[in-house]
């Protein structure tokens, strides 16, 4: 290869006039001239490579930092959620049993109504109608309990003796849409009241026609069928028992003498006294009664028991204080038949 060639591969052309030059300044043979242009000598440093002096300034691979993973975003801490404003107070329901949509309440002061009235003054300044009010609880439809408690005083005409011992199933269809559950509650309050009012003779000499009439009253004037009852008395005249014996009809009622006797000695009694209702509402005695009563008698004699009286309780009958001079009841005894 030629040194011009040399010169121009590796300076360029513009740099071949220097080359001459420096090549006439050196002498013929000169070590300094020939390690510049021996083609097989290795320069001491390696010869730059074209491309270096095409491209001065070659690209550095950047570094790049490795990513980093992005922070969590802090979770806000929940807040205290204010508390719920307090829900006004609801509106009285009006009761079902008010036609004009309102309670009873609404039209009642309120120290006035049943319940209440008790609370503050006691039992015994109530009517009937407001006791009864406090046992119904609350009324029917179409009918609140005041008015309930109204009629249904007004169909014994107000006398709690004519409801005494009436049964439940008759009461319920009484007043339409009543039920049995109000039904129930007043039988059982009347019942309660009855055997008070036998507790208060149970100690109590039966020596007359007004204490065997007062007696018996709450017990059989209600019926609307025949019932034949007795009560055991010892030697005093003091009350031992009271059963009801026999159970018929509207009119009559069968009667058994061997019962009668049987069941005063099995409970140890020396005197005995009978009653029964008439559903008709007439205290005059039937010509069975009088036979019956006649039959009676002859058996105690026969056995030596006292027989004492008969009394025959109408249904209807008002009471001793409410009845004055009449005799609301018929007695046996009172007229000479014993």
């Amino acid at each position: 290869m030629s040194q011009e060639y040399i010169v121009t591969a590796i300076y360029g052309p513009d740099d071949e006039d220097k080359f001459h030059n420096a090549e006439s300044d050196s002498a013929p043979g000169d070590p300094a001239s020939a390690s510049c242009i021996a083609s097989d000598s290795v320069p001491s440093d390696p010869a730059p490579d074209r491309n270096d002096y095409l491209d001065p300034h070659p690209e550095v691979e950047a570094k790049t930092e490795p990513e980093l993973e992005p922070e969590p975003e802090p979770v806000p801490e929940p807040q205290a959620q204010p508390e719920p404003a307090p829900s006004p107070s609801p509106k009285p329901v009006p009761e079902a049993d008010s036609p004009k949509g309102t309670t009873l309440a609404d039209r009642m002061d309120r120290d006035s109504m049943p319940r209440e009235k008790l609370m503050k003054n006691g039992a015994s300044t109530l009517s009937n109608q407001e006791l009864m009010a406090i046992l119904l609880r609350t009324g029917i439809k179409g009918c609140n309990v005041m008015d309930l408690a109204h009629d249904i005083l007004k169909a014994f005409d107000d006398s709690l003796i004519r409801m005494s011992g009436l049964e439940y199933k008759k009461l319920a269809t009484l007043v339409k849409g009543m039920g049995d559950a109000k039904a129930v509650t007043i039988v059982a309050a009347l019942e309660l009241g009855r055997r008070m009012a036998q507790e208060r003779v149970v100690n109590t000499e039966l020596k007359g026609p007004d204490q065997i009439y007062e007696f018996f009253y709450p017990i059989i004037a209600h019926h609307d069928h025949e019932e034949f009852h007795m009560v055991v008395l010892d030697n005093r005249l003091k009350l031992i028992c009271e059963k009801m014996l026999f159970k018929g009809g509207q009119s009559s009622t069968s009667v058994d003498t061997k019962i009668i006797l049987r069941t005063i000695i099995e409970y140890g009694g020396a005197a005995f006294i009978v009653a029964h209702n008439h559903p008709s509402g007439s205290a005059r005695p039937s010509r069975e009664d009088v036979d019956i009563t006649k039959r009676i008698a002859d058996a105690a004699r026969a056995v030596g028991l006292k027989f004492l009286d008969h009394v025959i309780i109408p249904k209807g009958a008002p009471s001793i204080a409410d009845a004055g001079d009449a005799k609301p009841y018929y007695s046996f005894q009172s007229e000479g038949l014993l």
